[in-house]
């Protein structure tokens, strides 16, 4: 095997630093040439990120060898065996734990995508996008999303805002998003998720669906250790047409309901649904979509409920309205609107 090209000048990005770390390292436990300790020395020497990168390879190896010591500890025979079957036990681990270790490299080495692009939108925007593989996603205001397209997978990461998804169906490319703690899997199907950590109206990740179905699991951290010590976790849970689902900010799902597909996601029609939200959250809502917030000073007036579903770009309507039904009063200041209680 030829040893990985020495580039101490090359300046890689992290990911690309961890995969050829790992080549060296793996080259370097079936290598004895002299020439290959001297090529590894130099390209340790060239940045402290290459001798990061190879110690953690280091440091995963040590954990799964332990792992394999101590199972092989506990299959011992007596100590009155011959020394050549002991030889042979331990070269057929050794055998084993390395290819346990390289088949665990290989399942969680990096891809490479063959399209990539980050988009966001601002305060008050909304914008429609078309994806190469004949997806379209549609992104609310103050929304922020990655999307990744591989050979054999679609992924999309959304760490804040809501989006709606309309996915071109192909069996061959599981369509995946990552909101928060929930991992939502599709092959065809239109759906919206919400995640806004920000917003105490909207804890946790929110996905209803309009159309096909979707495969809803909490997220699990993607390291090799899960394989030997599995945590368990709540069941995936699939949702139809016309059914929601919100996930907590830890993962836990909570339970299915009924949701009108016309109801989905009316931030598309620029309007804003509350459900027994505060007044505070409310307000909040409606600065997603550029409006001057109204304040208020009192805590027991921004903790008033409301429901109904209202014009996200007319907040003066809304102010009529909470006048008129609840027991507030709405007063024009130098600063915007003032909401107080009725005196």
């Amino acid at each position: 095997m030829t040893a990985p090209a020495n580039n101490p000048t090359a300046a890689l990005p992290d990911s690309a630093i961890d995969d050829e770390a790992l080549e060296w390292f793996v080259h370097r436990m079936g290598s004895h040439a002299d020439s290959d300790d001297q090529a590894l020395l130099a390209w340790l020497a060239a940045s402290p990120a290459h001798r990061r990168a190879y110690a953690r390879w280091e440091e995963e190896w040590l954990a799964l060898d332990a792992i394999q010591t101590e199972a092989i500890a506990r299959s011992a025979q007596p100590a009155a065996q011959s020394s050549r079957r002991r030889t042979r036990r331990w070269v057929g681990a050794a055998l084993t734990c390395c290819g346990m270790f390289a088949a665990v490299a290989l399942w969680f080495r990096p891809e490479t995508p063959q399209y990539t692009h980050h988009y966001a939108t601002h305060i008050g925007e909304q914008v429609d996008i078309a994806l190469p593989d004949g997806s379209a996603i549609t992104l609310d205001a103050d929304t922020s999303l990655d999307v990744s397209l591989f050979a054999g997978r679609r992924r999309v990461t959304l760490p804040e805002g809501q989006a709606v998804f309309h996915v071109r169906a192909d069996a061959t490319r599981p369509f995946e998003v990552i909101a928060g703690p929930a991992r939502i899997t599709v092959l065809g199907t239109r759906f919206a998720v919400r995640h806004t950590p920000g917003s105490s109206a909207y804890p946790g990740v929110h996905i209803a669906v309009e159309s096909g179905h979707v495969r809803v699991a909490a997220t699990t951290s993607r390291s090799w250790r899960t394989l030997w010590r599995e945590v368990q976790s709540s069941p995936p849970v699939e949702l139809l047409q016309g059914q929601q689902l919100t996930l907590s900010t830890t993962g836990s799902p909570g339970p299915v309901m009924p949701v009108d597909a016309a109801s989905i996601a009316a931030w598309r029609r620029r309007q804003l649904s509350f459900d027994n939200i505060t007044l505070q959250d409310a307000l909040a809502e409606f600065a997603r979509y550029g409006s001057v917030n109204a304040q208020i000073r009192d805590h027991n007036v921004a903790s008033l409920r409301v429901t109904g579903t209202f014009d996200a770009d007319n907040p003066q309507a809304f102010y009529r309205l909470i006048a008129k039904v609840l027991p507030v009063r709405i007063q024009q200041t130098t600063k915007g609107p003032l909401i107080e209680a009725n005196s």
